[in-house]
């Protein structure tokens, strides 16, 4: 998934989008996106395929764009896709980074060149709804 910005899209447009998409909880997730957006303006609502096991793309919103990631005195802006499944909340959503082609993939103890990244913090025992909202708090 390479990061590509998206087109504004108004709530009507988004809630749209996840009705076709046959999201559970429409009015749940537009508040989310809403409340996201309104925190970190450079995440744009966006419509990706996400592969399955089946071979069938499954459609999904997502909030796309950067997030502002704080190390030492720097802020780094770290290009983002935030999917939300259809089943969200009651499916924690998922995050891709998407490196730009300047940014180098070296594999650590906490994440290797696959994008994936243990995260002992994503096993805490919350309500599956507050996840995103403290992620992003």
């Amino acid at each position: 998934m390479s990061y590509r910005p998206a087109p504004a899209m108004n709530s009507a447009q988004l809630q749209q989008m996840l009705t076709t998409y046959k999201y559970q909880n429409i009015q749940h997730t537009v508040s989310v996106f809403q409340f996201v957006m309104g925190r970190i303006p450079s995440l744009r609502p966006e419509a990706v395929q996400l592969p399955t096991q089946g071979g069938q793309p499954m459609p999904c919103a997502c909030l796309g764009g950067t997030l502002p990631v704080r190390y030492g005195q720097n802020v780094f802006q770290i290009p983002v896709r935030i999917i939300l499944l259809p089943q969200f909340p009651f499916a924690a959503p998922l995050c891709y980074v998407t490196p730009t082609p300047q940014m180098a993939l070296v594999p650590s103890q906490q994440g290797g060149v696959m994008s994936f990244s243990p995260s002992p913090s994503l096993s805490l025992s919350l309500p599956l709804s507050l996840s995103l909202y403290i992620y992003i708090y």
